[in-house]
């Protein structure tokens, strides 16, 4: 039996998970929506076989992370390389570590995210993610990552520089399994005013907008009444061209 602390599949989500950033971000209404679809069809959600794949291989992931860094070694073809990565880095190293990233916005609660791996350095902070996937997962501008980070900033401090990185080892990319964006200040600060918009109008009366975020698997999209109004919208527009 695992220990408590790793195991991936109980931990529970916060009410706007940095995972699903990419939807938040753009549907201000998105809060409310999730919670009202659960609400008529309960709280249960299907684990998917890629979805169950990909916790145990993150479950694999920090047992390496930590049993590498005292020396010890554990076998895995896929991670090993990126374990090798991390260890390479300079600076002080976590791993899947609980960050509150909305404290500083202005109080708001259960505002938290687990992030595979933040390496802390004098003048950088990296943010990792483990991605077991096939299908590719940008990392320029990763709105997940950066929502992470902003949490990071507001604990460590600020820094010269900012570093996003995909770790992503079965998906082929012409730079590798290892994929990293850099940014400094100034986009850190745009992105946390259009991250302090998101969550004021999340947790007030925040419009729902439907568009290509919908279809990356939200909780509420076979429910979302601004969904279904956008795709009536759509046929109207399109009757012409029948």
């Amino acid at each position: 039996m695992k220990p408590d602390d790793l195991d991936h599949a109980s931990r529970g989500h916060a009410v706007l998970p940095p995972s699903s950033a990419d939807k938040w971000l753009h549907c201000h209404a998105w809060m409310r929506t999730v919670a009202f679809h659960r609400e008529l069809y309960g709280s249960q959600e299907v684990v998917s076989a890629a979805a169950a794949e990909g916790t145990a291989a993150h479950e694999r992931f920090e047992i390496m992370l930590r049993q590498s860094a005292q020396g010890e070694t554990e076998f895995d073809e896929d991670l090993l390389p990126l374990v090798e990565w991390v260890h390479s880095q300079e600076g002080a190293k976590y791993y899947e570590r609980t960050v509150d990233w909305g404290a500083e916005l202005g109080g708001f609660v259960d505002l938290t995210g687990t992030v595979d791996v933040t390496i802390v350095a004098d003048d950088c902070i990296t943010v990792a993610d483990l991605k077991y996937g096939r299908g590719l997962v940008e990392v320029e501008e990763n709105p997940q990552l950066m929502t992470y980070l902003s949490g990071l900033v507001d604990l460590h401090g600020r820094r010269k520089f900012y570093r996003l990185a995909i770790l992503q080892p079965r998906a082929y990319h012409k730079d590798g399994p290892v994929r990293i964006y850099e940014l400094d200040n100034e986009e850190l600060d745009g992105f946390r005013s259009r991250l302090l918009i998101a969550v004021k109008a999340n947790f007030g009366n925040g419009q729902p907008v439907a568009g290509d975020h919908c279809r990356k698997f939200c909780p509420a999209l076979a429910s979302c009444r601004e969904v279904i109004f956008a795709a009536r919208r759509r046929l109207f527009d399109a009757r012409d061209d029948v």
